[in-house]
Protein backbone atom coordinates (compact mmCIF):
# COMPACT_ATOMS: atom_id res chain seq x y z
CA UNK A 1 0.00 0.00 0.00
CA UNK A 2 1.39 3.48 -0.86
CA UNK A 3 2.80 5.66 1.90
CA UNK A 4 1.27 8.98 0.87
CA UNK A 5 0.49 11.20 3.85
CA UNK A 6 -2.12 13.92 4.24
CA UNK A 7 0.65 16.51 4.03
CA UNK A 8 1.78 15.04 0.70
CA UNK A 9 -1.76 15.29 -0.67
CA UNK A 10 -2.30 18.80 0.69
CA UNK A 11 0.87 19.98 -1.03
CA UNK A 12 -0.19 18.45 -4.35
CA UNK A 13 -3.71 19.88 -4.01
CA UNK A 14 -2.20 23.35 -3.62
CA UNK A 15 -0.05 22.72 -6.68
CA UNK A 16 -3.26 21.88 -8.57
CA UNK A 17 -4.69 25.25 -7.51
CA UNK A 18 -6.97 24.42 -4.56
CA UNK A 19 -7.27 26.86 -1.67
CA UNK A 20 -8.54 24.41 0.95
CA UNK A 21 -8.53 20.63 1.38
CA UNK A 22 -10.10 18.43 4.04
CA UNK A 23 -10.19 14.68 4.69
CA UNK A 24 -13.52 13.04 5.55
CA UNK A 25 -14.45 9.46 6.37
CA UNK A 26 -17.18 8.01 4.15
CA UNK A 27 -18.31 5.89 7.11
CA UNK A 28 -18.89 9.04 9.15
CA UNK A 29 -20.67 10.73 6.24
CA UNK A 30 -22.94 7.71 5.79
CA UNK A 31 -23.94 8.12 9.43
CA UNK A 32 -25.02 11.76 9.10
CA UNK A 33 -26.50 11.91 5.57
CA UNK A 34 -29.76 10.53 4.13
CA UNK A 35 -29.37 7.45 1.95
CA UNK A 36 -29.55 9.32 -1.37
CA UNK A 37 -26.57 11.51 -0.39
CA UNK A 38 -24.36 8.86 1.19
CA UNK A 39 -20.94 8.29 -0.44
CA UNK A 40 -21.37 4.52 -0.09
CA UNK A 41 -23.95 4.72 -2.90
CA UNK A 42 -21.03 5.76 -5.13
CA UNK A 43 -18.46 3.28 -3.85
CA UNK A 44 -17.90 0.95 -0.90
CA UNK A 45 -14.17 0.51 -1.56
CA UNK A 46 -13.20 4.20 -1.71
CA UNK A 47 -13.47 5.12 1.95
CA UNK A 48 -11.86 8.56 2.20
CA UNK A 49 -13.34 11.69 0.63
CA UNK A 50 -10.96 14.53 -0.13
CA UNK A 51 -12.94 17.79 0.03
CA UNK A 52 -11.45 20.41 -2.28
CA UNK A 53 -12.34 24.10 -2.27
CA UNK A 54 -11.71 27.12 -4.49
CA UNK A 55 -12.72 30.61 -3.41
CA UNK A 56 -14.82 33.07 -5.40
CA UNK A 57 -12.70 36.06 -6.51
CA UNK A 58 -13.55 39.19 -4.53
CA UNK A 59 -14.14 41.15 -7.72
CA UNK A 60 -17.14 39.00 -8.59
CA UNK A 61 -19.00 40.44 -5.61
CA UNK A 62 -18.76 43.91 -7.14
CA UNK A 63 -20.00 42.90 -10.60
CA UNK A 64 -23.27 44.48 -11.73
CA UNK A 65 -24.00 42.18 -14.67
CA UNK A 66 -25.71 38.94 -13.62
CA UNK A 67 -24.44 37.03 -16.64
CA UNK A 68 -20.84 37.99 -15.92
CA UNK A 69 -21.20 36.80 -12.34
CA UNK A 70 -22.76 33.52 -13.44
CA UNK A 71 -20.06 32.88 -16.03
CA UNK A 72 -17.23 33.72 -13.59
CA UNK A 73 -18.55 31.36 -10.94
CA UNK A 74 -19.43 28.68 -13.47
CA UNK A 75 -15.78 28.80 -14.53
CA UNK A 76 -14.74 28.15 -10.92
CA UNK A 77 -16.80 24.95 -10.90
CA UNK A 78 -15.12 23.94 -14.15
CA UNK A 79 -11.66 24.70 -12.72
CA UNK A 80 -12.47 22.53 -9.69
CA UNK A 81 -13.45 19.57 -11.85
CA UNK A 82 -10.33 19.88 -14.03
CA UNK A 83 -8.01 20.27 -11.03
CA UNK A 84 -9.73 17.35 -9.25
CA UNK A 85 -9.07 15.16 -12.27
CA UNK A 86 -5.38 16.20 -12.25
CA UNK A 87 -5.10 15.40 -8.54
CA UNK A 88 -6.84 12.07 -9.12
CA UNK A 89 -4.35 11.09 -11.84
CA UNK A 90 -1.49 12.07 -9.52
CA UNK A 91 -2.92 9.81 -6.83
CA UNK A 92 -3.22 6.95 -9.30
CA UNK A 93 0.41 7.46 -10.34
CA UNK A 94 1.15 6.77 -6.67
CA UNK A 95 -0.88 3.52 -6.77
CA UNK A 96 -3.96 5.04 -5.13
CA UNK A 97 -7.46 4.56 -6.54
CA UNK A 98 -9.38 7.82 -7.05
CA UNK A 99 -12.76 8.92 -8.42
CA UNK A 100 -13.92 12.49 -8.94
CA UNK A 101 -17.01 13.75 -7.15
CA UNK A 102 -18.33 16.58 -9.35
CA UNK A 103 -18.48 20.15 -8.05
CA UNK A 104 -22.06 20.29 -9.34
CA UNK A 105 -24.04 17.07 -9.35
CA UNK A 106 -27.61 16.63 -10.55
CA UNK A 107 -29.56 13.51 -9.60
CA UNK A 108 -32.33 13.33 -12.18
CA UNK A 109 -34.13 10.61 -10.22
CA UNK A 110 -35.32 13.27 -7.76
CA UNK A 111 -38.35 15.48 -8.25
CA UNK A 112 -36.34 18.69 -7.84
CA UNK A 113 -33.13 17.49 -9.37
CA UNK A 114 -30.98 20.58 -8.83
CA UNK A 115 -32.10 21.35 -5.26
CA UNK A 116 -29.15 19.48 -3.74
CA UNK A 117 -26.83 22.15 -5.18
CA UNK A 118 -28.46 25.06 -3.38
CA UNK A 119 -27.67 27.59 -2.14
CA UNK A 120 -25.68 29.28 -4.88
CA UNK A 121 -24.19 26.17 -6.47
CA UNK A 122 -21.70 25.96 -3.58
CA UNK A 123 -21.66 22.19 -3.81
CA UNK A 124 -23.85 19.12 -3.37
CA UNK A 125 -25.16 18.14 0.07
CA UNK A 126 -22.52 15.42 0.20
CA UNK A 127 -19.65 17.83 -0.47
CA UNK A 128 -20.95 20.46 1.95
CA UNK A 129 -21.44 17.87 4.69
CA UNK A 130 -17.92 16.55 4.03
CA UNK A 131 -16.52 20.08 4.31
CA UNK A 132 -18.15 20.46 7.73
CA UNK A 133 -17.14 16.99 8.94
CA UNK A 134 -13.52 17.58 7.88
CA UNK A 135 -13.25 20.93 9.63
CA UNK A 136 -13.13 23.23 6.61
CA UNK A 137 -16.10 25.18 7.97
CA UNK A 138 -19.45 25.10 9.75
CA UNK A 139 -23.06 25.31 8.59
CA UNK A 140 -24.52 28.77 8.06
CA UNK A 141 -28.08 29.88 8.73
CA UNK A 142 -28.93 29.05 5.10
CA UNK A 143 -27.17 25.64 4.91
CA UNK A 144 -24.19 27.11 3.08
CA UNK A 145 -20.81 26.19 4.53
CA UNK A 146 -18.88 29.08 6.10
CA UNK A 147 -15.08 28.92 6.18
CA UNK A 148 -12.86 31.08 8.37
CA UNK A 149 -10.81 32.17 5.34
CA UNK A 150 -13.53 32.97 2.78
CA UNK A 151 -16.82 32.76 4.63
CA UNK A 152 -19.30 31.01 2.29
CA UNK A 153 -17.60 32.39 -0.84
CA UNK A 154 -16.16 29.01 -1.84
CA UNK A 155 -17.18 26.17 -4.15
CA UNK A 156 -16.49 22.54 -3.33
CA UNK A 157 -15.39 19.50 -5.31
CA UNK A 158 -14.15 16.13 -4.16
CA UNK A 159 -12.19 12.95 -4.74
CA UNK A 160 -12.98 9.54 -3.30
CA UNK A 161 -9.90 7.39 -2.63
CA UNK A 162 -9.02 4.03 -1.12
CA UNK A 163 -6.36 5.56 1.12
CA UNK A 164 -7.07 4.82 4.79
CA UNK A 165 -6.55 8.30 6.25
CA UNK A 166 -7.69 9.66 9.60
CA UNK A 167 -10.55 12.15 9.20
CA UNK A 168 -9.79 15.76 10.04
CA UNK A 169 -11.61 17.05 13.12
CA UNK A 170 -14.71 19.26 12.76
CA UNK A 171 -14.46 22.83 14.04
CA UNK A 172 -15.63 23.17 17.62
CA UNK A 173 -17.06 26.70 17.32
CA UNK A 174 -19.80 27.90 14.97
CA UNK A 175 -18.60 30.50 12.46
CA UNK A 176 -22.11 31.76 11.66
CA UNK A 177 -23.08 34.69 13.89
CA UNK A 178 -26.67 33.48 14.03
CA UNK A 179 -30.08 34.89 13.27
CA UNK A 180 -30.37 37.59 15.95
CA UNK A 181 -26.74 38.70 15.79
CA UNK A 182 -26.68 38.99 12.00
CA UNK A 183 -29.59 37.89 9.79
CA UNK A 184 -28.02 39.43 6.68
CA UNK A 185 -28.50 36.40 4.44
CA UNK A 186 -32.18 36.16 5.39
CA UNK A 187 -32.79 39.86 4.77
CA UNK A 188 -31.13 39.85 1.33
CA UNK A 189 -32.63 36.62 -0.06
CA UNK A 190 -34.80 37.56 -3.08
CA UNK A 191 -36.96 34.45 -2.67
CA UNK A 192 -37.32 34.67 1.15
CA UNK A 193 -35.98 31.11 1.23
CA UNK A 194 -34.06 31.66 4.48
CA UNK A 195 -35.99 31.94 7.78
CA UNK A 196 -37.16 35.49 8.48
CA UNK A 197 -38.54 34.77 11.95
CA UNK A 198 -37.36 32.81 14.99
CA UNK A 199 -38.10 32.44 18.67
CA UNK A 200 -36.16 34.98 20.72
CA UNK A 201 -32.97 33.42 22.03
CA UNK A 202 -33.25 30.33 19.80
CA UNK A 203 -29.96 28.60 19.04
CA UNK A 204 -28.59 28.50 15.50
CA UNK A 205 -29.27 24.80 14.93
CA UNK A 206 -33.00 25.22 15.58
CA UNK A 207 -33.31 28.17 13.18
CA UNK A 208 -31.03 26.98 10.36
CA UNK A 209 -33.05 26.14 7.25
CA UNK A 210 -33.43 26.70 3.52
CA UNK A 211 -36.49 26.41 1.29
CA UNK A 212 -34.62 24.73 -1.57
CA UNK A 213 -37.51 24.94 -4.04
CA UNK A 214 -37.75 28.70 -3.48
CA UNK A 215 -33.97 29.13 -3.63
CA UNK A 216 -33.87 27.34 -7.00
CA UNK A 217 -35.84 30.13 -8.66
CA UNK A 218 -32.97 32.58 -8.24
CA UNK A 219 -29.98 30.31 -7.66
CA UNK A 220 -30.65 28.26 -10.83
CA UNK A 221 -32.81 30.54 -13.00
CA UNK A 222 -31.71 28.70 -16.15
CA UNK A 223 -30.81 25.33 -14.66
CA UNK A 224 -32.33 21.91 -15.50
CA UNK A 225 -35.56 22.44 -13.56
CA UNK A 226 -36.19 25.80 -15.26
CA UNK A 227 -35.40 24.19 -18.62
CA UNK A 228 -37.97 21.42 -18.07
CA UNK A 229 -40.66 23.88 -16.96
CA UNK A 230 -40.03 26.09 -19.99
CA UNK A 231 -40.34 23.09 -22.32
CA UNK A 232 -43.58 22.01 -20.65
CA UNK A 233 -45.07 25.49 -21.03
CA UNK A 234 -43.93 25.73 -24.67
CA UNK A 235 -45.38 22.34 -25.69
CA UNK A 236 -48.64 23.06 -23.86
CA UNK A 237 -49.13 26.45 -25.54
CA UNK A 238 -50.84 26.89 -28.89
CA UNK A 239 -50.72 29.31 -31.78
CA UNK A 240 -49.34 32.78 -31.13
CA UNK A 241 -48.66 32.00 -27.46
CA UNK A 242 -46.42 29.10 -28.42
CA UNK A 243 -44.53 31.16 -30.98
CA UNK A 244 -44.03 33.87 -28.35
CA UNK A 245 -42.53 31.35 -25.90
CA UNK A 246 -40.26 29.85 -28.57
CA UNK A 247 -38.97 33.29 -29.55
CA UNK A 248 -38.65 34.52 -25.97
CA UNK A 249 -35.71 35.83 -23.95
CA UNK A 250 -36.06 32.77 -21.70
CA UNK A 251 -35.40 30.43 -24.63
CA UNK A 252 -32.26 32.38 -25.52
CA UNK A 253 -31.08 32.48 -21.90
CA UNK A 254 -31.59 28.73 -21.54
CA UNK A 255 -29.69 28.08 -24.76
CA UNK A 256 -26.82 30.30 -23.61
CA UNK A 257 -26.57 28.48 -20.29
CA UNK A 258 -26.66 25.08 -21.99
CA UNK A 259 -24.16 25.95 -24.72
CA UNK A 260 -21.86 28.55 -23.13
CA UNK A 261 -22.29 29.17 -19.41
CA UNK A 262 -23.04 25.53 -18.48
CA UNK A 263 -22.03 25.39 -14.79
CA UNK A 264 -23.05 29.05 -14.54
CA UNK A 265 -26.65 27.88 -14.78
CA UNK A 266 -26.28 26.93 -11.10
CA UNK A 267 -24.83 30.24 -9.88
CA UNK A 268 -27.52 32.75 -10.76
CA UNK A 269 -27.86 34.15 -7.24
CA UNK A 270 -25.03 34.60 -4.76
CA UNK A 271 -26.61 37.32 -2.64
CA UNK A 272 -26.42 35.35 0.62
CA UNK A 273 -22.75 34.52 0.00
CA UNK A 274 -21.80 38.08 -0.80
CA UNK A 275 -23.34 39.76 2.24
CA UNK A 276 -22.03 37.28 4.83
CA UNK A 277 -19.64 39.05 7.25
CA UNK A 278 -17.71 35.86 8.04
CA UNK A 279 -14.27 35.30 6.49
CA UNK A 280 -10.91 37.01 6.21
CA UNK A 281 -12.00 38.33 2.81
CA UNK A 282 -15.26 39.86 4.09
CA UNK A 283 -13.91 43.39 4.51
CA UNK A 284 -12.61 43.49 0.93
CA UNK A 285 -15.89 42.12 -0.43
CA UNK A 286 -18.03 44.57 1.52
CA UNK A 287 -15.86 47.51 0.42
CA UNK A 288 -17.26 47.28 -3.11
CA UNK A 289 -19.55 50.27 -3.82
CA UNK A 290 -22.10 47.80 -5.18
CA UNK A 291 -22.14 45.89 -1.90
CA UNK A 292 -22.41 49.07 0.19
CA UNK A 293 -25.94 49.47 -1.21
CA UNK A 294 -27.13 46.13 0.18
CA UNK A 295 -28.50 47.46 3.48
CA UNK A 296 -28.86 51.23 3.22
CA UNK A 297 -30.76 51.35 6.51
CA UNK A 298 -28.93 48.49 8.18
CA UNK A 299 -30.56 45.25 9.33
CA UNK A 300 -33.96 45.87 10.88
CA UNK A 301 -35.39 43.45 13.44
CA UNK A 302 -38.89 43.42 14.87
CA UNK A 303 -39.57 41.84 18.27
CA UNK A 304 -42.98 40.72 19.41
CA UNK A 305 -44.46 38.05 21.69
CA UNK A 306 -41.25 36.14 22.27
CA UNK A 307 -40.21 36.08 18.62
CA UNK A 308 -37.91 38.14 16.45
CA UNK A 309 -38.27 38.82 12.72
CA UNK A 310 -35.80 40.30 10.26
CA UNK A 311 -37.11 42.75 7.68
CA UNK A 312 -36.65 41.54 4.12
CA UNK A 313 -35.04 44.10 1.79
CA UNK A 314 -34.03 41.90 -1.14
CA UNK A 315 -31.09 42.68 -3.45
CA UNK A 316 -30.84 46.44 -4.00
CA UNK A 317 -29.90 46.07 -7.65
CA UNK A 318 -33.13 44.20 -8.33
CA UNK A 319 -35.21 46.79 -6.48
CA UNK A 320 -33.62 49.64 -8.42
CA UNK A 321 -34.19 47.82 -11.71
Amino acid sequence: MPTLTKDDIRAQAQTCGFDLIGFASTERLDAVLPVEDQPSTISTTLTTLLVLAKHIPNGVSGALDRRQKQFSCGQIAQVIETASRELGYWLEQNAVMAATVPALFVDFTRETSAAANTPAGQGSRLLRAAAVESGLGTWGLNNAVLTSQYGPRVYFGGLLTNLALVQDSPLEKELCLGFEACGRCAAICPEKAIPLRAAAGADLASVRSLDEAACLKSAHPFGPDAFVEHLKATFAARGADQKKLIDSTSTRELWQNLAVLRQGAFTGCMECLQVCPVGEDAAAVQASPHRLQDFPAGIRFHREAGSIAVESVGPQWRRHA
